[in-house]
């Protein structure tokens, strides 16, 4: 080339010789573009526009902090609207799902969007607008410690779309792409889009045509491990197995009822041992019997029964006091309406006596945990049918079953019981000891001026007279 500067000549491949520094500083360029991946900040802000009526040009960049920038820039008929329903929760399995964010929403050109409960909603009129939002939590967990991006680009419109087109970066290269087109649940009939490939500049292209109404189309991208915080926000499903799912608020349930029922075990057996080792105490008939307790408490008390020595000592006791509790007046009433004894009944009447003096225990616990158990069916039909968590109502109705378990197995004399039983227990040590005219009135707790001769031919029959009387009322003595 005469008269003029000739260009300089380089080849980079194929082992040809530079013919210059400016094609060493080129091929150098060219080679750092070719590894080194564009940030994602460096991409166009928006997307180019739409060249058909009813279609979307989408742009989705991942910052360093997680959030997904979209953009969306949607051709629409004029004189027509298009709406698009997006739902913000995400499906992971049966029982859990992820829950999704859309804000810092911006509109360019004719239409409206609004965030509603787990719904995201754009409504569009006539001519090409821009739409622009932030999502939050749409980066997961995924295989090997890799992060996995999820996004529906386009779909829910109510209108069918001739074309979506778009385009997704991030920090670095992604390590796989998979996108799919399906009405149904993610996986559930889901088939391929037209085309989905990762370029060798890093950015990640997608395209669809023909995309009904109704139908979403879902993009997921997988980043290498440490590209972005990975926060999603996991929670139970509408669904009965997310109802139940094992949360962290019930696996703490679960440990708390665990402490309840090895505490309540150990409570039952420390009692039931204490019940079988008493032992006779107290320095002997002279002190009396426990406050408030009467010798006819005493066959309730040590054997749970009532016969005809325990009413005739009552009897006895009753002629120098007014009766007390419920168990005296029952007997006088039913004596003195002619000796029609009922022993079931003044067995209730004494139960319910030492009840109220603290020695029996009842069945108040027993009918507490039944009233749980109750409480936790229902709590479990309502977090069934509302909140999820449902496996708290199953805790607290366990609970409320191992309440009533434990008191059913708890003896029935309280520690105060047992302390009486002791005290009982040394009156009849003491009277065995003594010599027999005073055996009876000493065993059966009565006052030392009633244990002469006379007092115990009267008690004896007294016993006989009253055991006749059982006998008559069709109970045995």
């Amino acid at each position: 080339m005469r008269g003029g500067v000739r260009p300089a000549k380089f080849r980079c491949r194929g082992g040809g010789a530079l013919r210059s520094r400016t094609g060493v500083l080129a091929c150098v360029l060219i080679a750092l573009l070719a590894v080194t991946p564009v940030p994602a900040a460096a991409w166009p802000a928006t997307p180019p526009l739409p060249t058909l009526p009813r279609s979307v040009e989408v742009e989705l960049i991942v910052r360093r902090d997680g959030a997904l920038a979209v953009t969306e820039v949607v051709s629409v008929p004029r004189g027509e609207r298009m709406v698009r329903e997006v739902s913000l929760r995400v499906p992971v399995d049966e029982a859990r799902e992820r829950l999704l964010t859309v804000r810092d929403v911006r509109i360019e050109g004719t239409g409206q969007a609004e965030t509603f409960a787990d719904r995201f909603t754009i409504r569009l009129g006539g001519g090409t607008t821009v739409v622009r939002y932030t999502v939050d939590g749409a980066v997961e967990h995924g295989g090997a410690g890799r992060a996995l991006v999820y996004w529906q680009p386009a779909g829910d419109w109510d209108t069918d779309l001739v074309l979506v087109r778009g385009s997704f970066a991030a920090p670095r290269i992604p390590a796989a792409v998979r996108c799919a087109v399906g009405a149904q649940p993610a996986g559930f009939g889901d088939r391929p889009c037209l085309a989905a490939q990762i370029g060798h500049d890093g950015l990640t292209r997608f395209s669809q045509r023909d995309l009904p109404s109704g139908e979403r189309l879902r993009l997921s991208v997988e980043l290498p491990a440490g590209t972005v915080p990975v926060d999603p926000r996991i929670r139970p499903a509408g669904t009965l197995a997310g109802a139940f799912l094992a949360t962290p608020a019930v696996r703490w349930a679960w440990g708390a009822l665990l402490v309840l029922v090895a505490g309540a075990a150990l409570v039952v057996g420390r009692a039931r041992r204490g019940d079988r080792r008493v032992t006779p105490r107290g320095p002997g008939p002279r002190r009396g019997l426990p406050p408030g307790l009467r010798p006819g408490h005493v066959g309730p008390l040590v054997v749970g029964r009532v016969d005809a020595v325990d009413l005739a000592a009552a009897l006895l006791d009753l002629e120098a006091r007014a009766p007390r509790g419920e168990f005296e007046p029952l007997l006088l009433r039913q004596v003195r309406a002619g000796h029609r004894l009922d022993p079931p009944a003044l067995l209730a009447a004494a139960r319910a006596d030492l009840v109220r003096l603290g020695y029996l225990r009842g069945n108040r616990l027993r009918g507490a945990g039944l009233r749980v158990i109750g409480y936790g069916i229902f709590l479990t039909l309502l977090l069934t049918l509302t909140s999820g968590h449902a496996q708290l109502g199953v805790v607290l109705a366990l609970a409320g079953a191992t309440v009533a378990a434990g008191a059913s197995l708890l003896p029935e004399r309280t520690a105060a019981g047992r302390t009486a039983l002791a005290q009982v227990l040394a009156h009849r040590v003491v009277a065995a000891e003594c010599p027999p005219s005073r055996a009876w009135a000493v065993a059966l707790g009565l006052r030392e001026g009633r244990g002469d001769t006379a007092s115990v031919a009267e008690i004896r029959q007294l016993v006989g007279t009253l055991t006749v009387s059982i006998a008559a009322a069709g109970h045995t003595p």
